[in-house]
């Protein structure tokens, strides 16, 4: 009940109203503090020394700093290992992305095992890019192509969405990478006098979104996006919107965790 959002007195209330069992304040209060240890205990355990891929992204909670609230970044990061299956690595708040707060959650990752990265899933954010180059300088990162996708058709008039779109697909949809450049080569040529802002949006972060080639075909499906962090903070969402404002960074940070705890992660369906 507290990890939906109810208050420690409602929660002694409702535990009376459904058992008859009176339960005091402080022993509700014991069990959140119980939660909080736990949570803590997870930041600091141990990791395998590799991850096939890691996706990295945020998502935003209001939280209450004495008498104002004020939009926080949780950032996080998700791992795939080499049999497919996922589990959130790390959790870290900051009042907005940086790339202080990425480099310092990756960090904490080095430090507890994580050695090598095969790929990094992320957007575009300048904060992401300067982290993953100072912690994991020998890692290929890949830029979110649903974003990229959508970046580059905003400069799209809408009769000609279709048409263009149907031709950025082909790129990253390419049976190989050197189709893909060969593909992406026409493109500019086709499209680069009349629509100049959606071919500089391309080139852009340009040689990141081809990196998903670099991996084994199997792994393409789901290295193009961020989709899979994506949907495990929709779900996330769907547990704590009924908590409009956290009361503090920790409790934000506990509670989102308390609820990816209670979310199944799909294993990848690999294809040899």
């Amino acid at each position: 009940m507290w990890c939906a959002g109810t208050s420690q007195e409602k929660v002694g209330q409702i535990a009376q109203t459904l058992t008859g069992v009176t339960i005091s304040d402080s022993a509700v209060s014991r069990l959140c503090q119980s939660l909080g240890q736990e949570f803590e205990s997870w930041r600091k355990l141990e990791l395998p020394a590799h991850y096939q891929i890691v996706y990295l992204d945020a998502v935003y909670f209001s939280v209450r700093f004495e008498d104002k609230s004020a939009r926080t970044a949780v950032l996080a990061a998700l791992g795939v290992a080499e049999d497919g299956n996922k589990e959130v690595l790390a959790l870290a708040a900051c009042a907005e992305e940086s790339e202080a707060g990425w480099s310092e959650l990756l960090r904490d990752l080095k430090k507890r095992g994580v050695a090598k990265v095969s790929l990094i899933v992320s957007d575009g954010h300048a904060g992401i890019i300067g982290a993953v180059r100072e912690v994991y300088p020998t890692t290929t990162r890949q830029r979110c192509l649903r974003h990229k996708q959508e970046d580059i058709l905003s400069h799209i008039p809408k009769k000609a969405k279709a048409e263009v779109g149907g031709h950025l697909s082909g790129i990253f949809q390419a049976t190989n990478h050197q189709s893909a450049l060969t593909q992406l080569q026409a493109f500019k040529v086709r499209y680069g006098k009349v629509y100049g802002e959606a071919i500089r949006s391309l080139e852009d972060d340009e040689a990141a979104s081809l990196s998903f080639f670099e991996l084994e075909a199997k792994w393409w499906k789901y290295a193009r996006t961020s989709n899979a962090i994506e949907s495990l903070f929709s779900a996330v969402r769907n547990r704590t919107n009924p908590i409009k404002v956290f009361t503090t960074e920790h409790s934000c940070l506990t509670i989102v965790w308390a609820a990816i705890r209670g979310i199944k992660l799909a294993r990848l369906l690999l294809k040899s």
